[in-house]
């Protein structure tokens, strides 16, 4: 399959059925749409390949990054933790899963985001977030602005306005 014929599809919010396309190009199709912001074509792409019983974490932490999206929460939550659980080393997973729970459950979204940092310490969008979920907590947090500060470290763009 063409990488055009592939966008083609996406920008039209239509995708080939697995019967039609292979296994990679399903899951191609629905990391390109992702970064095209197609949700709803990265859950049929993703859907199409692996079910709820999934043993692939980068398919299920995709699926829960588009449930999340769609304001799924319990489901992307539950993506998450099977990714997760499949694979304990996978910072993306802790890190959206904190974005989740950064608006409820402070205490888990800081455990997240701390995951995610000790995973890849150069996750500069995992600090914004700690950093902001501590400033919720409390908002004079010395944590906070050491956060904010590492991300720009880091250099991420938008920490500077924080």
């Amino acid at each position: 399959m063409r990488d055009e014929d592939v966008i083609r599809g996406i920008k039209r919010g239509k995708i080939m059925t697995k019967d039609m396309i292979s296994v990679d190009d399903l899951l191609e199709v629905g990391s390109l749409a992702v970064k095209m912001e197609r949700y709803d074509t990265a859950i049929v792409a993703f859907y199409t390949v692996f079910n709820p019983d999934s043993n692939f974490a980068e398919s299920l932490h995709n699926s829960g990054f588009a449930d999340r999206y769609f304001d799924n929460y319990e489901e992307a939550i539950e993506h998450f933790d099977r990714a997760i659980e499949l694979e304990p080393d996978y910072a993306e997973a802790y890190y959206n899963r904190g974005c989740i729970y950064k608006d409820g459950d402070h205490r888990q979204a800081i455990r997240d985001f701390t995951k995610a940092i000790e995973l890849r310490p150069d996750h500069a969008m995992a600090y914004v977030r700690r950093g902001i979920t501590y400033a919720l907590q409390d908002k004079k947090s010395l944590l906070a602005i050491a956060d904010i500060k590492k991300a720009v470290i880091l250099g991420h763009e938008s920490a500077n306005g924080v």
